[in-house]
């Protein structure tokens, strides 16, 4: 093509995939798009020269499930029109149900069974299928909400973050208003000491944003944050100190948020020494400590995070943030890299954490099903805004909200529901 012909046709593909404002996308660099967005690109990519046969490593991991599952109807109208053949690697048998025709399920490096996907998942010959189905977070049951009232740990009022865009130097010359991005806009929540929130919404809805802006990552445009009853804005000095051993983050992804030249004992002691929690000589025991609450074992603190699976790299991000003895943790989509039989062992991790150490919680996440099964409560957010703010069972039974529901509706499911029998004639 010409380059006319192929910007015109890089739009069109990533038009297909279902990107927004694809026209100013071209000409943005990928450390400026969220992670389902360079996904979505990805695709695009693949899909530019028109394959007969499309290999797709987990394309959908790092995407919200409204928009999974409009990749998902993608593939599926590509492989419809274009003949297209697929080979699906993924660790979500909810998508590879959706999706597949057969499926080989992989351990060690040997095939332990393969067949029809239907066969598989319903009658699954062997132990390591069965405790990958039953590792499903669709699969898990629902978190109960306390009965006890609690004291609230952390309280946002209004909370606004805006980022300010140029338009351009000539429209900035001009003395043209800058394009403001409503990142978080008027969001109002708390949680209780002691309970896990969910903080759900597809990419873009505001999520992280409101983590970066909790532990001071992300300037606050208006509205208040208060932890414990105190305000953060204006704290200062051993008061905001304070406060950072208080609020830790455990941050998406467990390649980048670790330093590679640190070993793993460097990492966990690294905290310590700059907070001063103890003496120098009592280090060693802290981190074999903090070694033993993540459930790692202890030949590991000679190694760098290259050397670690992402299971073992996230458990060390954890643990780092554990390191300081905080009351809150944010995590911030942490099983979103896993897959399931790690991804269920990281949740009840967290279960067990929680009943141990009487951390609150917060979870970000674009898995409804995680979220279903550690949340005792769920806000809903869409464009920066709150749309839906509840007890996740009654938000999940009876959602108020059409976009709540198209949320739902979107949960790659191993078995799908039965018609209800007042519409199964229909």
């Amino acid at each position: 093509m010409s380059k006319k012909e192929a910007w015109a046709e890089a739009e069109a593909l990533l038009r297909q995939v279902n990107m927004t404002l694809p026209e100013r996308r071209l000409r943005q660099y990928p450390f400026e798009l969220s992670g389902g967005m360079r996904q979505r690109a990805m695709i695009a990519m693949a899909f530019s020269c028109r394959p007969e046969l499309l290999i797709a490593d987990e394309p959908t991991t790092a995407l919200d499930v409204t928009v999974q599952a409009q990749i998902l109807d993608l593939l599926k109208q590509l492989r419809r029109e274009r003949g297209l053949s697929i080979v699906l690697v993924s660790h979500d048998l909810g998508v590879v149900a959706q999706m597949c025709d057969s499926v080989v399920v992989m351990k060690d490096g040997k095939v332990v069974e393969s067949g029809p996907v239907g066969d598989i998942i319903e009658r699954p010959r062997m132990d390591y299928t069965r405790r990958l189905i039953a590792s499903q977070p669709s699969l898990m049951p629902p978190a109960l909400v306390a009965a006890q009232a609690r004291e609230p740990i952390l309280a946002l009022d209004n909370l606004s973050v805006h980022f300010p865009q140029s338009r351009g130097m000539a429209a900035l010359l001009a003395g043209r208003e800058r394009h403001v991005v409503r990142a978080v806009d008027g969001v109002s929540l708390t949680l209780a000491r002691g309970e896990t929130l969910g903080i759900v919404g597809e990419s873009g809805s505001g999520k992280s944003t409101i983590a970066r802006a909790i532990v001071g990552l992300a300037p606050t445009h208006s509205g208040g944050i208060a932890f414990a009853g105190e305000p953060v804005r204006g704290l200062s000095g051993a008061a905001r100190l304070r406060f950072q051993r208080a609020v830790q983050m455990v941050f998406q992804d467990p390649f980048t948020s670790l330093n590679p030249a640190f070993t793993v004992g460097q990492t966990l002691a690294e905290p310590l020494r700059q907070h001063r929690l103890c003496n120098p000589a009592d280090i060693p025991a802290r981190v074999a400590d903090l070694m033993r609450k993540v459930e790692l074992p202890l030949e590991l603190l000679t190694r760098r995070s290259g050397q670690l699976s992402g299971g073992q790299r996230q458990r060390v991000g954890i643990a780092r943030a554990l390191a300081l003895e905080p009351q809150l943790i944010i995590a911030d989509e942490v099983t979103s890299a896993l897959d399931v039989t790690i991804q269920a062992q990281i949740l009840g991790l967290f279960k067990k954490l929680r009943e141990v150490m009487n951390l609150s919680l917060v979870l970000i996440s674009h898995d409804l099903a995680v979220v279903r099964h550690l949340c005792e409560r769920v806000a809903v957010m869409r464009q920066g805004r709150l749309v839906e703010y509840g007890a996740t069972a009654d938000i999940f039974a009876a959602p108020r909200e059409a976009y709540t529901r198209e949320l739902l509706a979107a949960i790659p499911r191993i078995v799908q529901p039965s018609p209800d029998p007042a519409t199964r004639s229909a």
